[in-house]
C-alpha cells in the first residue's frame, strides 16, 4: 500500500470523536466525516486530525474514499442503518479495509437466567415498565395506548411518524440537540415551539427527572443507545418517576470494540508509515494482540438444562481440557475448579482470550463457550458462531478450530418427563419477543395446533398468555364427545390443558399440571417451559380470505371482495415481504394479507380521519398485530421505517405519478398493483405502457355482478368497472 492511503473515520457520535482523540494522542494522521455544522462544533481540533462536512450518499461517499482510502472506520449512530450500508459499499468499491465500531451495550441489559431453556445469551431484560419495540412504525402504533404528556429523545428521523399519531400537539415534548436544523424539523412535524427542549446530551439521571417533572410526562420514548447514548439514565429516571417507558430496540449488527479497532489502526499506520509519534509510551501495547494467536481450540458447548449430571460424555470432556470457559454464571457454578468468566457475547469474549495469550505467551489455547439447553435450537450459539467465524477469517497468523457439542433442550427434556412425543409439537419462543401483540399471536397459534410448547421469559407472560387463551373462540365442548379430562368436565376452559415446568433437571425443578384459570399462581419472575394440550384443534384456513361483510365499513370506500381477492394474488407476496396498502380506507387490503402470514409486514397509508377510525377498529377486530398504520398521503408517507417489496395502490388521490417515482427512487424491485374507476386514473395507467421502469405490465378490466333477488325474479346487479394493473418496477443500473 502506498503512505499516501487515508485512514477514513465517519463520526457524529461519542465513540467517534473518542477514537479520533487517541488517534490524536498518537499522533496518526486521519479524516473525521461529520454530517452536520454542529458535529463538526462538537469534534476535537488537533494537528493530526482533518475534518469533512456534510451528507454524502453512496455515490459521494464512493468518490470521497476513491484513490487514497486505506482503511475506514464506522463510528455512526447504532440507528443510522442505511448509512452503515453505503459506508460499507463504498469502502469496498474503493478497495479499502471497513471496520464497524459498535457502541458498548448497556449494563441495565443483563441477561436473565434462562433456567435451561437455552435463551439467556439472547434475552435481554430491563425494568418492568420498558417495552421494546423492534422499529419505529410499531412504537407509533403502540402510543394510542399512551395517556399523559410525551417525552420524545429520539432524535428527529421519525418525529413525523410519531406526531401524526396523536390530534393534540400540547401532549408532544421534544428533546433534540441544539441545531437549527433539528429544531426545524421539530417545527416541520408539527412541535409547539416551547415544547422543544434543545440540549446537548447525553444527560444525567437526575436531569432526565427532572425534565420528566417539568413538563409532567406520562411517558418517555427513547432508543436503546447504549452506555454514550445514556439509554440506563433515562430508564432509571422513568422508573424513580413512575412513567412508562417505551424503546425502539437496537438493531443487530456485527462488528468491532473500540479497543479492537483502535488497534487495528494503529497497527495499520505502523505497516504504511503513517506519519504517528515514535515514542514508546505512545506505542499501542497490542499492537500485534490479534496476530499472537496461533492455535485456538473453541468448543461451542449445550449444556443442557445446566445440571452437570445433564451434560453429554462429550461436551463434559470438552470443558475439562478448556484452558478458559465463558458462559453465564448459571451454567459456570458447577465448574467453580476452571478459570471462568461470566461472559457470552464474541465481543466480550475475544480480549479475554486474546489478554490470556499476551500474558501467557501461549501459542495454543483451548476455550470452551458455554450456552444453555442445544446450540442448534432457539439458543444464541449461532449468533455468536458467526461473529466467531468472521474474526477467524479475517485474523492473520491465527489458527482458529471450532468444535459443537449439542445438549438436551427444554423441550426435549419436558416432554421425557411427561412421557409424551413433540415430533409433530408446536414450538414457539417468546424470548426477547414478548409484547402483547407477541403473545396474541402466540394465543392464536395455540388453536391450530394439538400439541404446543411454549418458552416464556416470565410468569407474568403466562398469566397474560392464559387471559388471552381464554378470550379466544375455542371448540366447545359437549357431553356426547367423551371428554374424561377433569380440567374439560365442567366446559370452564374448553378442553385445553398445560403443564408449568421450571427449573428442568435441578433438585427444586417444578413441574406442575394446571387450566387456563389457575394461571394467576405463576405471576412475576421465572423462566418457564410449558406444555399445552389442545384436544380439538381448529383447522387452518389455506386461504384465509375476508368477505366484504365481516369488515366495518360506515361511508368509507372500500376494495370489494372478489376484486380484493384477485389483486392480493396479483401481488405475489412471499414469507417475510413488507406490503405498503396505499389509500387503505378500510383497510380491506391490509387486513387479508396480514391475514396470510404473521411474518408480513403490512403498513396501511390513509389520510383521511374517518377511514383512520376505521383501520384501527378493523385492525382490533381481526387482531392484526402485523399491520401498521401511517397516517398520512402518499408520496409524502411513503419514507417508512422499512422499503415495500409489494405496494397495492387502492387510491392514489390524482398523485400517481409522485407516487411511482418516489418507489422508483427506493432502488430495488418492488411489486406493484394498481386499482383505477376513474378515466383520469385509468389514463395514467395507459401510460404505464411508456414508462422503462415498469417490467411485464398486465393491465385487466373486470366487472362484478351480484345475483340479488327481486320478488320471485333474481337479477343481476352490476357493480363499477376496475381496471387493474399488474407490474414488476425497478429501474435498471445505467
Amino acid at each position: 500500500m502506498s503512505e499516501k492511503k487515508r485512514i477514513i473515520l465517519f463520526s457524529g457520535t461519542t465513540e467517534g470523536r473518542l477514537l479520533s482523540e487517541e488517534l490524536e494522542k498518537m499522533k496518526i494522521k486521519h479524516t473525521v466525516c461529520v454530517a452536520t455544522e454542529y458535529g463538526k462544533l462538537l469534534q476535537p481540533s488537533g494537528m493530526y486530525v482533518s475534518v469533512h462536512e456534510g451528507r454524502m450518499d453512496e455515490s459521494e461517499m464512493e468518490a470521497f474514499l476513491a484513490n487514497d482510502a486505506g482503511i475506514v472506520i464506522d463510528a455512526t449512530h447504532p440507528f443510522a442503518k442505511e448509512v452503515s450500508e453505503n459506508i460499507r459499499k463504498a469502502a469496498k468499491k474503493a478497495g479499502a479495509v471497513c471496520f464497524r465500531l459498535l457502541r458498548d451495550a448497556d449494563e441495565l441489559h443483563e441477561a436473565k437466567d434462562c433456567s435451561g431453556c437455552g435463551q439467556e445469551d439472547v434475552l435481554e431484560t430491563g425494568p418492568d415498565q420498558v417495552r421494546f419495540f423492534p422499529d419505529a412504525g410499531s412504537l407509533a402504533a403502540a402510543l394510542r395506548e399512551t395517556k399523559g404528556n410525551l417525552l420524545f429523545t429520539t432524535g428527529t428521523k421519525d418525529l413525523t411518524l410519531f406526531t401524526e399519531v396523536f390530534k393534540e400537539p400540547s401532549r408532544v415534548y421534544a428533546r433534540v440537540l441544539p441545531d437549527p436544523v433539528c429544531m426545524q424539523a421539530c417545527l416541520d412535524a408539527g412541535i409547539l415551539r416551547d415544547h422543544i427542549i434543545a440540549m446537548q446530551g447525553p444527560f444525567t439521571e437526575e436531569m432526565n427527572l427532572a425534565t420528566i417533572r417539568q413538563f409532567s410526562i406520562g411517558t418517555l420514548i427513547t432508543k436503546e443507545s447504549g452506555k454514550t447514548g445514556g439509554f440506563a439514565e433515562k430508564v432509571r429516571a422513568a422508573e424513580k418517576a413512575g412513567i412508562a417507558c417505551f424503546c425502539i430496540k437496537r438493531p443487530k449488527e456485527s462488528g468491532y470494540c473500540f479497543d479492537e479497532v483502535l488497534d487495528a489502526v494503529v497497527a495499520y499506520a505502523k505497516e504504511n508509515r503513517t506519519e504517528r509519534a515514535s515514542e514508546p509510551g505512545l506505542e499501542s501495547k497490542t499492537d500485534d494482540r490479534l496476530n499472537s494467536l496461533h492455535n485456538v481450540s473453541i468448543c461451542i458447548v449445550g449444556t443442557g438444562m445446566g445440571n452437570r449430571a445433564g451434560l453429554t460424555a462429550e461436551a463434559l470432556d470438552a470443558i475439562r481440557k478448556a484452558d478458559i470457559l465463558f458462559g453465564a454464571s448459571r451454567l459456570l457454578a458447577p465448574f467453580q475448579e476452571k478459570k471462568a468468566y461470566p461472559y457470552y457475547r464474541f465481543s466480550d469474549i475475544l480480549p479475554v482470550i486474546c489478554d490470556q495469550i499476551e500474558k501467557q505467551g501461549a501459542k495454543d489455547l483451548s476455550v470452551a463457550v458455554l450456552f444453555s439447553g442445544d446450540i442448534g435450537f432457539y439458543s444464541g450459539a449461532q449468533a455468536f458462531e458467526t461473529e466467531l467465524i468472521q474474526w477467524a477469517a479475517d485474523a492473520k497468523e491465527v489458527s482458529v478450530s471450532v468444535h459443537r457439542y449439542p445438549g438436551i433442550s427444554s423441550v426435549s427434556f419436558l416432554a421425557s418427563r411427561l412421557g409424551i412425543s413433540y415430533a409433530d409439537a408446536k414450538v414457539i419462543s417468546l424470548h426477547g419477543k414478548n409484547t402483547e401483540e407477541d403473545l396474541k399471536v402466540a394465543a392464536k397459534e395455540i388453536l391450530y395446533y394439538g400439541d404446543t410448547f411454549l418458552l416464556l421469559s416470565s410468569g407474568d407472560d403466562l398469566v397474560m398468555l392464559g387471559r388471552l387463551l381464554c378470550k379466544e373462540p375455542l371448540c366447545e365442548f359437549s357431553s356426547d364427545e367423551g371428554v374424561d379430562s377433569p380440567d374439560a368436565a365442567d366446559g370452564s376452559q374448553e378442553g385445553i390443558r398445560m403443564t408449568v415446568a421450571k427449573r428442568l433437571s435441578y433438585e427444586d425443578e417444578m413441574i406442575t399440571a394446571c387450566c387456563l384459570d389457575e394461571l394467576e399462581q405463576f405471576a412475576g419472575d421465572g423462566l418457564y417451559t410449558v406444555y399445552i394440550n389442545n384436544p380439538h384443534p381448529q383447522k387452518k384456513c389455506l386461504i384465509p380470505y375476508l368477505e366484504d361483510e365481516e369488515l366495518i365499513r360506515d361511508r368509507v370506500p372500500m376494495t370489494k371482495e372478489v376484486i380484493r381477492h384477485l389483486c392480493i394474488g396479483l401481488l405475489h407476496l412471499k414469507e417475510g415481504d413488507v406490503l405498503y396498502d396505499i389509500g387503505s380506507g378500510t383497510g380491506s387490503v391490509s387486513i387479508e394479507a396480514a391475514k396470510l402470514s404473521d411474518t408480513l409486514r403490512v403498513y396501511a397509508i390513509e389520510k383521511n380521519p374517518d377511514a383512520i377510525g376505521l383501520l384501527e377498529k378493523n385492525r382490533e377486530t381481526f387482531s392484526a398485530s402485523n399491520m401498521i398504520l401511517i397516517k398520512g398521503e402518499a408520496p409524502e408517507a411513503l419514507n417508512g421505517p422499512e422499503a415495500p417489496d409489494a405496494v397495492f395502490i387502492g387510491g392514489s388521490g390524482g398523485k400517481l405519478t409522485g407516487i411511482l417515482q418516489a418507489l422508483k427512487d427506493l432502488q430495488k424491485k418492488i411489486r406493484v398493483v394498481i386499482t383505477a374507476v376513474s378515466l383520469e386514473t385509468m389514463q395514467e395507467i395507459k401510460e404505464l405502457y411508456r414508462d422503462p421502469a415498469v417490467k411485464d405490465l398486465k393491465i385487466r378490466m373486470i366487472q362484478v355482478s351480484d345475483v340479488n333477488g327481486l320478488g320471485d325474479h333474481h337479477l343481476l346487479m352490476a357493480n363499477n368497472p376496475v381496471m387493474i394493473a399488474a407490474f414488476d418496477l425497478y429501474e435498471e443500473e445505467s
